[in-house]
C-alpha cells in the first residue's frame, strides 16, 4: 500500500466511506496503516472526533487528556502536512482480523447513517 492519503476525499459521507471499506477488505487481516491509507481525511478526521469524546464529559480521568490530546494533534498535524499520522511501526503494522472489524465497521456505518441529517455539505473552494 501507499502511505499517500487523498485529501480531497470530503465529498462522500463517511457511512458511504465505511461501506466503501467493508467492500474492500480482502484476505484475513489488513495493517492499521492500510486501514488509515483506505479511509483518508474522512477517516481521519473521524478518529479525530473519537478522540475528543471524552473532553464533552465533565469528569475528568488523569492522564486521558495527555494521551487523547497528543493523538489529536497528531492527526492535525499529519493533515496539515498531507501525510499519514506518524505511528510507530509496531503499531501501524499490527494487523487486524477481518472478521473482528467489520462488524465494529457495521456498527459504525448504522450510527453514522442515523446522523447523517444533521450534517452538511462542505464548502468547496
Amino acid at each position: 500500500m501507499t502511505s499517500a492519503i487523498d485529501f480531497r476525499d470530503t465529498e462522500r459521507k463517511t457511512s458511504e466511506l465505511l461501506e466503501d471499506v467493508i467492500r474492500s477488505l480482502n484476505g484475513d487481516h489488513i495493517t492499521l496503516r492500510d486501514l488509515i491509507v483506505i479511509m483518508g481525511e474522512n477517516g481521519l478526521l473521524l478518529v479525530c472526533g473519537m478522540l475528543s469524546l471524552p473532553f464533552l464529559f465533565p469528569v475528568s480521568i488523569p492522564g486521558v487528556s495527555t494521551v487523547f490530546g497528543a493523538g489529536i494533534v497528531l492527526i492535525a498535524v499529519a493533515v496539515t502536512l498531507n501525510r499519514l499520522p506518524w505511528l510507530p511501526a509496531r503499531l501501524a503494522d499490527r494487523k487486524l482480523e477481518r472478521e473482528k472489524l467489520v462488524p465494529v465497521l457495521e456498527r459504525g456505518v448504522r450510527f453514522l447513517k442515523r446522523i447523517d441529517g444533521v450534517f452538511r455539505k462542505r464548502w468547496s473552494s
